[in-house]
């Protein structure tokens, strides 16, 4: 009499399944988080382009840096990122070496501020990175401008 067929799996050929699911698991869940992150970051940079150009505006009509309320745009609802409890929106301008440089606007999260300028957008971290975490690195800029220790330019204009 002939021995019946087996089928199904054996438990070792099951464990090497479950083995190479979790491996592949690990290895795409932090890219997946850095891609989802990084989408978030994205939607501020349209409100911070439009409060620049604005602020930009405002001071040009007004020979002085106006303030949120002066502008002649609607702010949007600062809404924070996961894991952050603060999300306030700024505008301003920089300057360097007693000169008024140009308007800005930003938004803060505590620990990390992204930010655009006539310049081109930035991400700063003070060392926490943070802007990494976001997906957020590029080339870095000298820190004597500002207060924060890491500043990167996204897709600055000029060098």
């Amino acid at each position: 009499m002939k021995n019946a067929c087996k089928r199904g799996f054996t438990l070792v050929e099951l464990l090497v399944v479950v083995l190479i699911i979790g491996i592949l698991s690990a290895v795409a869940l932090p890219q997946y988080q850095k891609a989802v992150n990084k989408s978030r970051v994205a939607g501020y940079w349209p409100t911070l382009k439009n409060l620049s150009e604005a602020a930009s505006i405002c001071k040009l009509e007004k020979g002085s840096t106006c303030n949120l309320e002066e502008l002649d745009i609607e702010v949007p609802t600062c809404k924070s990122l996961p894991g952050k409890s603060t999300c306030l929106y700024g505008i301003g301008a920089y300057s360097y070496g007693g000169v008024e440089g140009t308007t800005m606007a930003w938004v803060s999260f505590g620990d990390i501020e992204l930010g655009v300028s006539s310049s081109g957008r930035y991400c700063a971290d003070n060392s926490t990175g943070e802007c990494n975490k976001y997906g957020l690195t590029g080339r870095h800029i000298s820190t004597g401008l500002y207060s924060c220790s890491n500043i990167y330019a996204l897709d600055s204009t000029s060098n």
